[in-house]
């Protein structure tokens, strides 16, 4: 019989450099560095149209979709992580952005994705054994925080973007993904 495990962990938040003060960009200021993003990748994106023909990805459809998304964030680094996950839906892992800042968060494991599963590879918890399934992390199940997290980050296979997703879970850097503002990261575990 498999036992579940509710945990939570410590986080390690390090602030690398030192952060520069920056105004808030205005609405009118998000869209102009938005339709430059898009003017440089219909001018340099060399798969653009294969994207589009293959995959379905329109780059004038994202455009109009994301404009609403980037005027609707809050501050500079809710729009900084919108414009990755516009950058995301070209589901190409050549081709990625990241966010100015050097904040990042650490808890003591490291995971894999396996077989479908989030398994834990690396513990720095007696309690957390190599093996132990991740059931939900924050309230949120495994399969929810990978969706989430590959919305950040996509690669050309599922499977890679759901790989990289699971290592999320240990190690937050903020210039790929936001940086949780929790002091502690919930878990339910799988004894495995």
């Amino acid at each position: 019989m498999k036992c579940f495990a509710l945990m939570h962990l410590g986080l390690s938040f390090t602030l690398m450099a030192s952060q520069v003060s920056a105004s808030q960009l205005t609405s009118e200021q998000k869209l102009l560095d938005l339709s430059q993003l898009v003017g440089s990748m219909k001018a340099h994106y060399g798969p653009l149209q294969y994207k589009k023909q293959a995959l379905g990805i329109d780059i004038d459809k994202l455009h109009a979709e994301y404009q609403q998304k980037v005027t609707s964030s809050h501050t500079n680094g809710e729009f900084y992580y919108q414009l990755l996950r516009f950058i995301a839906e070209f589901k190409d892992g050549h081709f990625s952005g990241t966010v100015p800042t050097s904040h990042r968060a650490l808890v003591g494991i490291e995971t894999k994705y396996i077989e479908g599963k989030i398994l834990i590879s690396r513990s720095a918890y007696p309690f957390l054994s190599i093996g132990d399934e991740i059931l939900e992390v924050d309230g949120i199940s495994a399969s929810q925080f990978l969706d989430e997290y590959s919305a950040y980050r996509r690669f050309g296979r599922t499977l890679t973007t759901r790989s990289m997703a699971a290592y999320l879970i240990g190690y937050r850097p903020g210039h790929l993904v936001p940086v949780p503002i929790a002091e502690q990261l919930q878990l339910k575990v799988s004894k495995g």
